[in-house]
């Protein structure tokens, strides 16, 4: 929860968006890992009193990142990085579909538009 409401959450949002194309197996995955336990926090514990405080600031994350990190990872996918990803990547644009379906799918119409 104190990541999510620090300021350095955007900047690590966007470092990691660019490190999402590193053919790299180990740091690969630990990217992804961080993108999506940082989107996979508006979903989780749905029981928790300050689950509607954490979907909030996961949505206003996305909002403002998630154009930038849906094109680098289907870009990366398509184009740069090895057919191991694609699990992990897959599992990240489910958890942003989850969260903001709206968004994902504008987005990923955009992005499929422009290649």
């Amino acid at each position: 929860m104190a990541l999510l409401k620090s300021e350095i959450i955007s900047p690590l949002i966007q470092c990691a968006t660019h490190a999402t194309q590193l053919d790299h197996r180990e740091a690969n995955v630990s990217v992804m890992k961080f993108l999506y336990d940082v989107v996979h926090a508006g979903r989780r514990q749905k029981d928790s009193p300050d689950f509607a405080e954490r979907q909030a600031l996961v949505k206003v994350i996305l909002n403002q990142t998630a154009p930038q990190l849906i094109h680098s990872v289907v870009y990366g996918v398509i184009f740069v990085l090895p057919s191991y990803t694609i699990s992990d990547i897959s599992e990240l644009l489910y958890e942003i579909k989850e969260v903001m379906p709206e968004v994902r799918e504008r987005i990923a119409t955009n992005f499929l538009k422009t290649i």
